[in-house]
């Protein structure tokens, strides 16, 4: 949010997202720096088009390809690391809910979305309607029961594991 700040790096290009604050990308056109904005953040294909747009942009495509097949195949080897339910859970799937201190989950078309989707668990905020991001009170994450809860930390953190009525919650 500190265009001043950005400007002192004297990047040959800002690429800024359609959520920036408007004053923020002005400030940027103003002093003459090429701006991309992106508007697509919904799940893994999202990222894709945007590498393929940057690449593009950047004249490097071929690149840009190259990175999309890479990711392309470590999901595929993680994939592939995922074990199935066991019969004995009736081929439940393991349900996970994202949750940050103030109540916002990640629903359906989110990156968490697509990333629970391909281990092979269900997103629960999904599950349950959430397009997006939507804020849900606690009472209504206990209703939902959640078999496992994610929530943020501070980068360069050492997780800490805390149990809560028999679950573990990675914080």
């Amino acid at each position: 949010s500190d265009a001043e700040a950005v400007l002192l790096l004297k990047p040959d290009l800002a690429i800024v997202a359609s959520y920036s604050k408007p004053e923020f990308v002005a400030q940027l056109e103003k002093a003459s720096l090429p701006v991309v904005r992106l508007t697509r953040f919904g799940g893994l294909h999202s990222i894709y088009e945007n590498i393929e747009r940057l690449g593009s942009l950047v004249g490097e495509p071929t690149r840009a390809s190259a990175m999309m097949e890479k990711m392309r195949a470590e999901i595929e080897k993680i994939r592939a690391t995922i074990p199935t339910p066991p019969s004995s859970a009736g081929g439940r799937r393991l349900r996970v809910l994202s949750l940050d201190v103030t109540g916002n989950v990640a629903g359906r078309g989110s990156i968490f979305d697509s990333i629970i989707e391909l281990a092979g668990a269900v997103n629960v905020a999904a599950e349950q309607g959430v397009e997006g991001f939507g804020t849900v009170s606690a009472e209504q994450v206990l209703v939902w029961n959640p078999d496992v809860i994610v929530v943020g930390g501070d980068p360069g953190e050492e997780p800490l594991f805390k149990t809560l009525k028999n679950r573990r919650i990675l914080v």
